[in-house]
């Protein structure tokens, strides 16, 4: 009998400079229509989106991170979290990834538009949860 779980695997660890990022790439079992990519808002981690990127994985390939500062990534006071630094990071790791997007969406700052330019013409969608709005 085969059971749904609805939690992640372990957490893959990737350095960015002095900052250790956890991330899962979740796959389906046969040929993936497409690559999802999903972010979580603050205070949350990437947890939120368990269920959804569970669900997501039976047909695509589906990309999560904890943002530094949150979930399981490096959260010392060290560690710049703000909205740049959070982009620059996402941008690094949709490049390590193989991943652009095409798709935008709603957020709660205009500030990572000028990081995200670059991703507008793959094919790949990028949700995120920006707040509770």
């Amino acid at each position: 009998m085969v059971t749904y779980d609805p939690t992640l695997p372990d957490p893959r660890f990737v350095m960015m400079g002095e900052t250790s990022l956890a991330t899962w790439v979740l796959e389906p079992v046969g040929a993936a229509r497409g690559e999802v990519v999903l972010c979580h808002g603050t205070p949350w981690s990437s947890r939120v989106w368990a269920q959804v990127a569970r669900e997501l994985s039976r047909d695509y390939r589906v990309f999560l991170w904890d943002m530094p500062g949150y979930g399981e990534s490096d959260r010392d006071a060290t560690v710049a979290t703000d909205l740049r630094a959070q982009a620059e990071r996402l941008v690094a790791l949709l490049q390590l990834w193989g991943c652009g997007v095409r798709t935008w969406w709603r957020t709660t700052s205009a500030a990572l538009w000028p990081s995200w330019r670059i991703f507008c013409t793959a094919p790949t969608s990028l949700i995120c949860s920006c707040g509770t709005s």
